[in-house]
C-alpha cells in the first residue's frame, strides 16, 4: 500500500489490526480548537503550574495519559506510566477561592489551512517524482510561505 497523504495513513491504520480493528477519526479544520485564551493573561481562568496536587514536579513531557472530567473543570488527571494504577492530579485553576468561569464556546484554531514553510514546501516538491500523478496537484497547491521558516 502506498502512503502518500493523510487519508492513506488513516487507511493503513484502519487495516493494521484485523482482530481488533482501530477506529480512525480523520480531523478536519473545524475539529481543531484554540485553548490559548484560557491561560494566556493574568486574568485568564487557568494557569500553568509546575507542581501537581501532591507537590511533585509536573512535566507534561513525562505524561503518557490525560483524563478530563466534566464535573471537575480545571483539574487534569494524568499518568506518567501506562501501568500506573492511580491517576495523579494537577489543579490549573488560577484563583481557587472564586468559582471557575469558563466560556460557553471555544474558538477555532484557524478557519483556513495553516501554510507550511517554504522550505518544507520545496522538500515536498522535490519528492513529487515519487508521488502518483493523481496526487501531484494536491502537493503543488499546498498553502506555503509561512514566515516561520524553521521547519525542515
Amino acid at each position: 500500500m502506498d502512503v502518500c497523504n493523510t487519508h492513506d495513513w488513516a487507511q493503513l491504520i484502519r487495516i493494521s489490526s484485523r482482530k481488533n480493528p482501530y477506529v480512525v477519526h480523520e480531523l478536519e479544520i473545524g475539529d481543531i480548537f484554540s485553548f490559548d485564551f484560557l491561560g494566556d493573561t493574568r486574568n485568564s481562568p487557568l494557569i500553568q503550574r509546575k507542581k501537581d496536587c501532591a507537590n511533585n514536579d509536573f512535566l507534561i513531557s513525562h505524561v503518557v495519559y490525560l483524563q478530563f472530567k466534566k464535573d471537575f473543570p480545571g483539574i487534569v488527571y494524568f499518568k506518567e506510566k501506562f501501568d500506573d494504577n492511580e491517576f495523579q492530579q494537577i489543579n490549573l485553576i488560577r484563583q481557587k477561592r472564586q468559582p471557575l468561569l469558563l466560556p460557553e464556546s471555544i474558538p477555532l484554531q484557524s478557519k483556513n489551512p495553516i501554510p507550511i514553510s517554504t522550505k518544507k514546501y520545496q522538500h515536498l516538491q522535490d519528492l513529487l517524482q515519487r508521488i502518483p500523478e493523481s496526487l501531484k496537484e494536491y502537493y503543488r497547491n499546498l498553502p506555503h510561505g509561512k514566515e516561520n521558516e524553521e521547519d525542515e
